[in-house]
């Protein structure tokens, strides 16, 4: 076919997807492209709704998955003309990665169009033990896995000139690679682990490619912000165009852990279909820390220790402030409470931390400061502090112990009299010369004195108690958080109606997922900005939340990253079906 032949066939192609799929009686067929495949291996299950008005059916509802796992999904047509007529097809595809070797089940898929609904038949398909050899896709496209290690062994560091290629995508070999790489494969507890994803392409692709991140279940993880800039490099020399996604990792635990296959699908031009490629897992030994004889610590890195305190001078009664900072790189989240040494003549009250995590491109440093509330309870001098911390440096294998310059602390009297002070006073004052006062005048001048200084000692104990209750406040973010939680969740719920009832049914679905993450975050206190699915479940999971619940959840987000990508489909009756299902969740207190 010529190049004005495919232009035309691709512009016929775009008008007919946007318009009505005729067709005779609707059909619903499932299907997958083997029946048999090994437990390293993927699956790509695929429903087809074929027929008239088929514009007009609501997404499809996914069946069950048995010891099989959704890694990603994707829809699209099919438009034939023969005979001079026009038949249309939607293709839903899913990419499952078997669980364990078995049966593995797939459920009945159906669809709602009108009044009616249509169901697919089950399938079963045998896992097989793994091969640990890649696979080839299902497609005409190969599909490229490659071991941790292995791409880097054919990395070149001669570039060739930059050139377009005047051939089509499906007569190059191997257009588009991925990679999964660590900093390192042996670490310990608490160390931090570069996690980082390449994708290589040599060719132009029709649209974003669909990243799914490797779940990374026994590490606390961060996403790293990513660079812009894309760089050419070399494989068996052939020269391909890079771009790097990076995650912290910080093992939670020791033993042999395993990091799951990411996975891309990638388009390459309208009329193929789309290569989907999966790294292989990675393996890390992950050592446990050593004992250590005065410290339980988890800080692991390489930090420093500074403490400040806002008054040198200060009175009786009155608190003052002390500021203890550590910086450093590593995982600031777990930097554990530094030891204080003071003086008797000051009591710790309370202590309330707070982070500044810095992430850069290839690691995550910043610093965490403790402020405690320090009140003086006896006159003179004396001082406050060190502070003391270990933390074990994985380079050298060791604890190191830190500790800060005290700081000299001159506690002045009070303004307020103790009641002891004035009995020595009175002891003193009976060697002068006996003046004769009236008793009745005695008792009224003590009892005066009595009240004034109960008086002062109330003020002060309700000024004391003001001060610390505040302090507390600001000491436990989380409890506050927790307290917020279903209020925000709330207001998120009624800002989706209200978006709903405007008919701007995106916005409403994407307000529907914030209010119901975000709920989660501050009821469990993590971070929801920019957290995976994966990791969700991990914390969700750690959480004790039971299976029935945590399904509940699960399909409520498959869902709605359904929604995403077939925004037209939606329609105001499935909105408010998911506002519904939101409520659901966050008013059984998940």
């Amino acid at each position: 076919m010529g190049l004005t032949g495919r232009h035309f066939l691709f512009a016929i192609f775009w008008i007919l997807t946007s318009s009505v799929c005729f067709a005779g009686q609707v059909s619903i067929n499932a299907s997958v492209d083997k029946n048999t495949a090994a437990l390293d291996d993927v699956v790509q299950y695929t429903i087809t709704i074929s027929g008239q008005g088929i514009n007009n059916a609501s997404v499809p509802k996914a069946p069950g998955f048995s010891d099989l796992k959704v890694v990603s999904r994707s829809q699209s047509s099919n438009i034939s003309i023969i005979n001079g007529q026009v038949s249309t097809a939607c293709l839903y595809t899913y990419i499952l990665q078997p669980v364990k070797e078995g049966a593995a089940d797939i459920g009945e898929a159906s669809v709602t169009i009108g009044k009616n609904t249509y169901k697919s038949q089950p399938i079963s398909i045998t896992i097989t033990k793994p091969t640990g050899e890649p696979k080839q896709s299902s497609s005409r496209h190969s599909r490229w896995a490659v071991s941790p290690s292995g791409i880097w062994d054919e990395l070149k560091d001669s570039f060739g000139e930059a050139r377009n290629s005047p051939h089509s995508a499906e007569s190059i070999t191997d257009p588009i690679l991925a990679a999964t790489t660590l900093s390192r494969y042996t670490c310990y507890v608490n160390q931090m682990v570069i996690l980082t994803f390449t994708f290589y392409r040599r060719v132009n692709l029709m649209e974003s490619p669909g990243y799914t991140p490797p779940s990374t279940i026994g590490f606390w993880s961060m996403e790293l912000p990513s660079s812009k800039d894309e760089k050419y490099e070399t494989i068996k020399v052939v020269r391909y165009l890079t771009q790097r996604l990076k995650t912290a990792l910080f093992p939670t635990q020791s033993g042999e852990l395993t990091i799951s296959p990411a996975t891309v699908i990638a388009r390459l031009d309208p009329f193929s279909a789309p290569i989907t490629i999966t790294t292989k897992p990675i393996k890390i030994k992950v050592l446990p820390l050593p004992e250590h004889e005065r410290y339980k610590t988890p800080a692991v890195g390489r930090f420093t220790i500074s403490a400040t305190v806002d008054k040198k001078e200060i009175e009786r009664g009155k608190p003052f402030t002390l500021k203890v900072k550590i910086k450093g790189d590593g995982n600031i989240n777990t930097i554990p409470e530094p030891l204080i040494r003071l003086d008797d003549n000051f009591k710790k009250l309370s202590c309330n931390a707070t982070n500044n995590i810095i992430k850069g491109f290839d690691s995550v440093s910043g610093s965490k400061t403790f402020e405690y509330v320090i009140m003086p309870v006896r006159e003179g001098s004396g001082n406050v502090g060190p502070a003391n911390l270990a933390y074990f440096d994985p380079s050298i294998g060791k604890y190191i112990e830190l500790s800060s310059k005290p700081s000299k602390i001159k506690v002045l009297s009070s303004n307020i009299p103790l009641p002891e002070e004035k009995t020595e006073k009175g002891t003193q004052s009976s060697e002068k010369p006996v003046v004769r006062i009236d008793k009745g005048i005695i008792l009224k001048l003590l009892m005066a004195i009595l009240i004034i200084i109960l008086l002062g000692i109330i003020g002060f104990l309700i000024k004391w108690a003001i001060s610390k209750y505040r302090k507390y406040l600001h000491s436990d973010p989380i409890k506050m958080r927790q307290g917020l939680a279903m209020k925000k969740a709330r207001g998120g719920l009624n800002k989706a109606k209200a978006l709903l009832k405007d008919g701007r049914l995106k916005e409403s679905v994407a307000m529907v997922f914030d209010a119901v993450v975000h709920y989660l975050g501050d009821r469990y206190n993590f971070t929801s900005t920019g957290i995976t699915h994966d990791q969700l479940k991990d914390i969700l999971t750690q959480q004790g939340i039971a299976p029935d619940v945590m399904q509940g959840i699960d399909n409520f987000i498959l869902e709605c990253d359904f929604i995403r990508f077939t925004p037209s489909s939606l329609d105001k009756g499935k909105v408010d079906e998911i506002i519904k299902i939101a409520q659901g969740l966050i008013m059984t207190r998940v």
